[in-house]
């Protein structure tokens, strides 16, 4: 657009105006009166700026999540022009990432026309230059802890999945876990953030207060009531710290929940009635649950559990779980219950007791009247034969008759309680699985293990000293085995009846026995007392029975098979029967008072044959007609008998160590006794039986090890380093690999042992330095008592690079 401007002077201020001008000016001149003058006509051109290059300070801008608008300089002939007199600004697509794509326009205004537009690009933002938050401490679940951070730049907050993904490493236990944000679309570059990870506490998160004071009950609760809002298949971890804690009334706890009490931790009944703890279902309350659908996985780990019995008038029990499955018991103390049971387990399925203990019993002394039990306690006798029946751990069925199955009470100590492990209850339901192993029992009133209703019953590894009786079995089948039991000192009057008598194992009314390997010894009573099994099998076999003052077995109305036991030292009879079908052979049944064996009723299908007796022993009762007692002889266990070596290395093929057999100094001729080998080929431990004949009846059994042969061992060097090779060896308990700069093994010897067989190698790093010489043998080792049997390979020497 052209624009005219007339001007009206003299005639010499045009010709200024023509000569000073830019061009497009034009003029006229005349006379006006006296004056001359001019027309000077200014026609003004508006520069096009199209052709010109704005500059702005960047080509590159990170993404904001705003408008970015970078000012820029328009330059026209070497001279500046201004924003808002020369051009106005406007932007477009400047939000956005794009290469080029973003637009910074300026349109001439004033003396200038067109517009111009220059280009700038809008890159990824670098996560590093993001503010994250959202992450700090976290609570440990039971499943990978993945907190969301929020990433944010000024105010623009970027979104997951579209800005950023996110992955987790170290965060499914507590501790210090990470974070790491990888950037796509808007945001490039990634970033690690760390985050804790902790247990939920009871005094940081819920105000308990261990000062053994005050009530801890509205906190505890509150904890443990977490569980419930926890998202379905996590976990609630509680952990309560070392102090005491007085309890008002008793705490639920609910499925998926964990608590982890300090050692030092004890948790303390301060009300008269009621237990410490209570499953709860999911409707909050205890009871109107049937099966195992109350709770579940339920974990209880540490501290002290304290009932406070010498303060209670009302006999109640610590712990109640109910029709509930997966409850474990672990390294707890349970100590001071007032006239009840410690634990109860009414119909638990998987439940666990591990590395427990259970002390201090407080005996009920309060009115009869007020005593749960009181319906079997009609008098003073019934009351202590019950209250001795009163098991520490009450592993029972529900109301519903739901019982207990898979369980496992192990490594826990059981100490001065009226009993150990059990129930005894019959129920029309038997429970099943029930698997209590490698406990002490230390004086125990009655019943160490009681089974009632009860199938695949194992009882092992246990040791009981000064206790009333190892096992106690009613309607059930069970295995008792590798157990080592102490009978009572004397029976106090305080707890016992007068004719009250104690027995090692105690099998009767319905049940199937196999009992073996077992060491019952000083018992005020019978070892043994086996009756109203009916046709029911019972197997006795290698148990050691000694110091009885009744009789070693005492077998009524029963089947029983003896073989391989040692029965000494009783003050009665080795074995007395009455009305019942033995087969007893191939036993040792020495020095005891009346008779070695003594059948009474009618045991006319019984065997009392082939067993080694001490010399001038004799047979008593009525014999029956099938009772063969004349090859009852005197007994070679008496001998020394040895064979060469302890241990013998594996060659694949049966291994038979050679028997030697000796009266005093007289070598006895294989006519005297024969000998038998089991498992003598495979690695592990071998038994040979020594059996007496011809004169001599009775046995001994010796074992021998058979340790692994040791194969080719290989080594590989490297900087500072070396690495040994072996093949693996599936029988073995482990490995040991022997390495010293000595090829004597004199000196500066060192090892490492491998306790799996699967780990075939393993590599040395610490010692060996680079030059240097190592010598290195290696051997597979089975464990046996405590004791490593294996043979070492040849020697090797490797030199490190």
């Amino acid at each position: 657009m052209t624009r005219q401007i007339i001007i009206r002077t003299t005639a010499f201020v045009a010709a200024v105006i023509l000569i000073n001008t830019m061009p497009g000016f034009a003029y006229s001149a005349g006379l006006g009166g006296n004056d001359m003058y001019a027309d000077a006509v200014y026609l003004i051109c508006e520069t096009d700026i199209s052709p010109l290059q704005a500059t702005i300070p960047y080509l590159n801008y990170s993404y904001t999540g705003s408008e970015i608008t970078p000012i820029p300089t328009l330059k026209y002939n070497g001279v500046e022009l201004t924003e808002g007199t020369d051009y106005l600004v406007s932007y477009s697509n400047n939000v956005d990432i794009g290469e080029g794509s973003a637009v910074v326009t300026l349109r001439g205004i004033g003396s200038y026309k067109g517009t111009t537009a220059s280009y700038f690009n809008i890159t990824q933002r670098n996560i590093s230059e993001c503010n994250i938050s959202g992450i700090g401490e976290e609570h440990f679940t039971g499943k990978p802890v993945c907190p969301l951070p929020t990433v944010q730049f000024g105010s623009c907050t970027f979104e997951k999945d579209v800005d950023y993904t996110l992955s987790y490493s170290e965060n499914t236990k507590c501790g210090t876990g990470y974070v790491t944000i990888k950037g796509r679309n808007r945001l490039k570059g990634s970033k690690t953030v760390k985050f804790k990870i902790r247990n939920w506490d009871v005094t940081k998160d819920f105000g308990a207060v261990p000062n053994d004071n005050g009530d801890d009950y509205t906190a505890f609760s509150k904890a443990l009531a977490k569980a419930k809002t926890m998202p379905e298949g996590e976990q609630l971890v509680l952990e309560v710290p070392a102090g005491k804690y007085q309890i008002s009334k008793t705490l639920g706890i609910y499925s998926n929940t964990k608590l982890l009490l300090d050692k030092k931790a004890e948790i303390i009944n301060c009300t008269d009635n009621k237990t410490l703890l209570a499953v709860m279902g999911s409707n909050g309350n205890s009871d109107g649950f049937t099966g195992y659908t109350e709770a579940h996985d339920i974990t209880i780990e540490g501290g002290i559990w304290n009932g406070n019995g010498e303060e209670k008038t009302i006999a109640k029990g610590i712990m109640v779980f109910r029709n509930s499955k997966n409850i474990t018991i672990k390294n707890t103390v349970f100590k001071k219950v007032y006239g009840s049971h410690y634990l109860i387990c009414d119909g638990i399925s998987g439940l666990k007791v591990t590395g427990t203990v259970f002390k201090d019993y407080v005996p009920y002394t309060g009115s009869w009247k007020n005593y749960d039990f009181t319906k079997y306690t009609t008098d003073a006798k019934s009351r202590k034969s019950f209250i001795g029946a009163i098991e520490a751990v009450h592993i029972d069925f529900a109301e519903d008759e739901t019982p207990c199955r898979d369980v496992e009470v192990s490594g826990c100590t059981f100490d001065g309680v009226p009993a150990g492990v059990g129930t005894h209850h019959i129920n029309s339901k038997k429970g099943k699985n029930i698997f209590i192993h490698d406990n002490v029992f230390k004086n125990i009133w009655f019943s160490c293990v009681h089974a009632s209703s009860f199938n695949n019953v194992k009882v092992y590894n246990n040791t009981a000293t000064n206790s009333g009786l190892l096992f106690r079995s009613e309607d059930s089948e069970s295995e008792v085995y590798d157990n080592t039991f102490t009978g009572l000192k004397k029976l106090d009057p305080a707890r016992y009846n007068d004719d009250d008598v104690m027995y090692g194992v105690l099998s009767m009314k319905n049940s199937k026995l196999t009992l073996r390997r077992n060491i019952l010894k000083n018992i005020p009573g019978s070892g043994l007392l086996i009756m109203n099994n009916g046709s029911l099998e019972t197997n006795i076999s290698d148990n050691i029975i000694s110091g009885c003052t009744l009789n070693g077995m005492y077998i009524d109305s029963a089947a029983v098979t003896l073989r391989y036991n040692n029965i000494s030292d009783c003050k009665r009879n080795g074995i007395s029967a009455n009305n019942a079908k033995i087969d007893c052979q191939k036993n040792n049944i020495l020095s005891c008072g009346a008779s070695y064996a003594y059948l009474s009723g009618s045991c006319a299908d019984s065997i009392v044959g082939n067993n080694g007796i001490s010399r001038g022993a004799v047979f008593g009762g009525t014999l029956g007609k099938a009772v063969k007692a004349e090859t009852n002889k005197p007994t070679i266990s008496k001998f020394k008998i040895t064979i060469p070596y302890s241990s013998y290395t594996y060659t694949g093929k049966a291994i038979k160590p050679k028997v030697t057999v000796k009266n005093g100094s007289t070598k006895m001729s294989t006519e005297a006794y024969k000998v038998t080998y089991q498992n003598n080929t495979k690695i592990g431990t071998a038994t040979i039986i020594i059996e007496g004949k011809g004169r001599y009846r009775g046995f001994v059994k010796k074992t021998f090890v058979i340790k692994p042969k040791p194969g080719n061992l290989k080594l590989t060097a490297s900087e500072g380093a070396f690495k040994a090779y072996w093949p693996e060896n599936k029988q073995a308990s482990g490995y040991t690999v022997t390495y010293s700069k000595d090829k004597n093994f004199k000196k500066d010897v060192y090892s490492y042992t491998v306790k799996k067989s699967s780990k075939t190698s393993v590599n040395f790093s610490s010692k060996p330095k680079s030059g240097e010489t190592w010598y290195v043998k290696y051997r597979a080792y089975i464990e046996v008592d405590g004791k490593k049997y294996g043979n070492y390979s040849e020697v090797k020497s490797i030199k490190v690079k």
